[in-house]
């Protein structure tokens, strides 16, 4: 289970960096302007940073959420199995 979810913390990440790397190609004239009014490299760096941590969060607690409410509803509806969280089977 372990190596299972470190792959998918890579895929995920190197999915991040991605989104990342396209965002900051994109907005180059953006952060041409920020630096001109003052901005220093670590305040542009600290919005993709930022941005990117955003991204995470709200993507994995989507993730999370999404993927509980549709197995409760598959074992409850569909299946008519038991079904029950523990924090203790995620450790």
């Amino acid at each position: 289970m372990a190596g299972v979810g470190l792959i998918a913390l890579t895929i995920g990440g190197v999915g991040i960096a991605n989104i990342t790397i396209a965002s900051v190609l994109e907005r180059i004239k953006e952060i041409g302007i920020r630096r001109a009014l003052g901005a220093t490299q670590q305040d542009v760096m600290f919005q993709f940073i930022l941005e990117a941590v955003l991204l995470s969060v709200v993507g994995g607690s989507l993730a999370i959420v999404s993927v509980h409410g549709l197995t409760q509803t598959v074992t409850t509806v569909l299946i008519q199995a038991p079904y029950r969280f523990s924090g203790q089977n995620a450790s």
